[in-house]
């Protein structure tokens, strides 16, 4: 039983490592649609959709960074409380429906919902996986969002899914 933890712990961790999306503190290509809009906002915004194994996760055209989409009842109670609650339409079935068949290519789809970007890291503050230390190797914080490590810049708590489609492309 340990032996099985251990390589399923190992495998996690070089997943994450070999990832591109291990990759959060790249810059964003001009391009990126993201870097005009400030933490806090609600946007709307089109993407292609797709499951990783913890998390929902959105690829914005132009944008070297992926999203984390998180429904709000995944928050923190005293967050929760600040945002609707996701607005489970036809278009949000659909949704999922087409996330959980791994047939489908890609799933375009246009979102709403508020855009939380993490913070800059601090001079002489080193980032690990999400992880922040200090120069002594002191855990500091934490940089962004996602599960179970928080390497993501950009995180979208969901609101509604305006519309929804397969395509190849």
């Amino acid at each position: 039983m340990y032996h099985c933890g251990r390589m399923f712990f190992f495998f996690v961790v070089a997943l994450l490592v070999l990832s591109p999306v291990s990759q959060a503190q790249q810059s964003q290509d001009e391009a990126c649609k993201l870097s005009i809009y400030s933490s806090g906002q609600t946007i709307y915004i089109s993407g292609v959709a797709f499951s990783y194994p913890h998390d929902l996760m959105f690829k914005v055209p132009g944008c070297s960074d992926l999203v984390v989409v998180s429904y709000p009842s995944s928050l923190e109670p005293d967050e929760r409380d600040k945002v609707p609650a996701v607005n489970r339409d036809d278009n949000f079935i659909q949704l999922e429906k087409y996330l959980k068949d791994a047939s489908q290519k890609k799933v375009h789809v246009t979102l709403s919902g508020r855009l939380d970007v993490a913070k800059p890291i601090p001079p002489g503050v080193r980032n690990h996986l999400g992880f922040l230390f200090d120069e002594n190797g002191k855990n500091v914080g934490i940089y962004g969002f996602g599960s179970p490590a928080p390497v993501y810049k950009y995180r979208l708590v969901l609101q509604s899914v305006v519309s929804v489609g397969v395509g190849s492309e």
